[in-house]
This record gives structure tokens, C-alpha cells and sequence, in this order.
């Protein structure tokens, strides 16, 4: 895509460099070695776990990109909601690693870009997920991918409209459920959310800058500034002998800490293992 790096903050752009080899994943082939970074993860128990943000503190902008580590046991629904708070429409509904797509909506303009996976990565295995979407663009030309272990994995599902901007400051998050009263039964680690900065994982370096050439979680800085230079929307980490409610403390800066409600656990097995 060719489209870099861009901060919401700064017209920075972090050009790639050169990096260690691809280890492909995405399908549980070949366990990657062990580095020198440790984190942990937590565990959600799929009946009433869940982390929740009544009103999401970020920028309003045309960029997103995310990244987090996760192991689920099968298909599960969409664990990252960002919800308009008037409850009739979803402006923003980031589906998990699987069968359930990426969104991101201008629902009363028709203006949208919908996208999934060509496959589904292995069950019972951690994976590392990046997502990018740059939708200041037409219909066509909107920059965006899914990468699962260093896998391209991103399938086109729909893509309407003009240009248009991402509108989540303000709304109501969650992590671990949606509105449809469905639990995530599974673990997540790392999770770095950044509205306002675009960074093309296409390019490899950048993808470095989340998943080492081993496929394992890379250290992102106490804020998760690490990557970009600048903290993101939101960064949830839970050092391994933290307890699991440290994961729900936003590491950013941005005051975006979740409430947790039902039962948050630490998980059996970390990305880092």
C-alpha cells in the first residue's frame, strides 16, 4: 500500500528498515523461540466477563490501527465494540480474529469499509493480529489489512462511499462482549489500540515494531509509545505477576481504564511462553 506510518499527532513518517525473517504462523505451524520480553495475559469465561468504558477519550479521525496477542478455543463473537452511545447505531464494531469482520462505519451516510479473514488461524494457539485502515479515501482506495502471524489474511467483504472519518471519542467500549449479550471465552494480551495513527503493516518493518521474527510479543514501552513515538488511544498490558485486574488500567496516558465486570482471570499461558 505504500502508505507508511502516520501519527494522528505528527506527519511523521517511520520508514521501514531491515528486520529478521518472517516466521509463518498463522495456522499453529513451527512454535516460535523465546525472546527476551515477558508479559501476561488474562482470561475471559465466556458467560459474564467483560471490560467496559462508558465514554472512549480519542482522537476523531479517519485513521485506526490495533494489535493485540489473543488464544481462543473456537469461533467466538466480536470482543471490541465501540458503540454510539444513543444505542442505534455500531460506528465501530472490531470483530476477533475469526469468522466475525472488521468494521468501520458511517452508517447514515452509507459510507463503510467491511473486512474478515481469508482463513481461520488455529485454535488453542496464541497469535499475534495487526489491523491498519486508512478511510480518508473513496471507495476502492482505502488503505487496510488484517495480518495474523506475520500472515496476510485481510478478504474485502464491503467498501461504500466517500471519504469519511472515524468517530469514537465519546462512545461507549467494550471489550469482551457486544450488544447482543455474547462473552468472549478466551485470553488476550497486549493490546494496543490506536486511533488517529495509521501504520501500514503491509511493510514488514513496521509489523516489527509489534511481533518479532520469532512471532512474540514485542515490547511497546511503559505507554506504548514505542512503535509510533506517541502513546496510543489505549494500551492494556499485565506484567506476569501482576494480578489480572492490572490488564484493565490504560497505560497511555489518555484516562482510558475500563471498568471490569463479572470475573476476570489470569491466563494459564502467556504469548511470551
Amino acid at each position: 500500500m505504500g502508505f507508511g506510518l502516520l501519527p494522528s499527532l505528527s506527519g511523521t513518517r517511520i520508514l521501514p528498515g531491515s528486520f529478521g525473517n518472517i516466521d509463518n504462523r498463522a495456522f499453529g505451524v513451527g512454535p516460535p523461540v523465546g525472546g527476551g520480553y515477558t508479559t501476561g495475559g488474562v482470561s475471559f469465561n465466556g458467560i459474564d466477563t467483560m471490560l467496559d468504558l462508558a465514554a472512549l477519550a480519542a482522537s476523531n479521525s479517519p485513521f485506526l490501527s490495533f494489535a493485540y496477542w489473543y488464544q481462543y478455543p473456537g469461533n467466538m463473537a466480536a470482543p471490541i465494540w465501540a458503540i454510539d452511545p444513543a444505542g442505534d447505531d455500531f460506528m465501530q464494531d472490531f470483530g476477533t480474529v475469526g469468522p466475525t469482520p472488521f468494521v468501520a462505519d458511517e452508517p447514515f451516510a452509507g459510507n463503510r469499509l467491511q473486512f474478515d479473514l481469508t482463513g481461520l488461524p488455529a485454535f488453542n494457539v496464541w497469535h499475534g493480529a495487526q489491523i491498519c485502515m486508512n478511510v480518508n479515501h473513496p471507495a476502492g482506495a482505502r488503505p487496510h489489512s488484517v495480518w495474523v502471524d506475520d500472515v496476510d489474511m485481510t478478504n474485502d467483504v464491503l467498501d461504500d462511499g466517500i471519504a469519511f472519518v472515524l468517530t469514537p471519542n465519546g462512545f461507549r467500549m467494550t471489550i469482551g462482549s457486544d450488544t447482543f449479550g455474547s462473552f468472549l471465552a478466551g485470553n488476550i494480551a497486549d493490546f494496543w489500540w490506536g486511533q488517529g495513527q495509521f501504520i501500514d503493516f503491509s511493510i514488514l518493518a513496521l509489523r516489527r515494531k509489534f511481533i518479532s521474527a520469532a512471532g512474540k510479543p514485542v515490547d511497546l514501552g511503559t505507554d506504548g509509545s514505542t512503535p509510533t513515538g506517541i502513546p496510543p488511544t489505549m494500551f492494556l498490558r499485565r506484567a506476569p505477576l501482576d494480578p489480572a485486574a492490572a490488564f484493565a488500567v490504560d497505560r497511555s496516558g489518555n484516562g482510558n481504564t475500563l471498568t471490569i465486570n463479572g470475573t476476570l482471570g489470569i491466563s494459564p499461558t502467556s504469548p511470551t511462553d
